[in-house]
């Protein structure tokens, strides 16, 4: 058993030590990177910053364009609102009256009542509303009067 444990324990530092020594040959195959001197760099250093500037500009002049297309919707909107307010109100002038959202409130059809009892129903609702009856004794009072031939 004890035998069992260190060949597993040579085996992995065997396999590990293997593959450490295949990426150090990869490493050192690699070409080396060029230095900051050569001119191959400061030719690509060079073109990076053209390519970084010419970004820059194009970006700049993207937000200039958008900027400008909000600034002329936002114009648009505020003239086609005043075009639809002059209308409006030239079709207010025209009609004679005010165009509302409210429905206008139509009035009741006269009750097919005496005057007398009418005049009793108006003052029955005068005290209602004066908070001198309940809901219950004006209720019973004009199914009363209603009631009276």
């Amino acid at each position: 058993m004890q035998i069992l444990r260190c060949y597993r324990a040579i085996c992995v530092a065997a396999f590990a030590m293997a593959a450490l020594s295949a990426r150090a040959d990869d490493i050192a195959t690699q070409a080396p990177p060029p230095t900051a001197t050569s001119p191959e760099t400061i030719t690509n250093k060079v073109e990076l910053k053209k390519q970084a500037e010419a970004n820059a500009k194009a970006k700049k002049e993207a937000e200039k364009k958008a900027k400008a297309e909000a600034e002329a919707k936002k114009k648009a909107e505020a003239k086609a609102r005043k075009e639809a307010e002059a209308k409006a109100k030239a079709e207010k002038s025209k009609s004679g009256h005010a165009t509302t959202n409210t429905p206008a409130v139509k009035k009741a059809p006269p009750l097919p009542i005496s005057a007398e009892k009418e005049q009793r129903l108006q003052e029955l609702l005068k005290k209602y509303k004066a908070d001198q009856l309940t809901p219950e004794q004006y209720q019973t009072e004009r199914a009363k009067i209603l009631a009276e031939p």
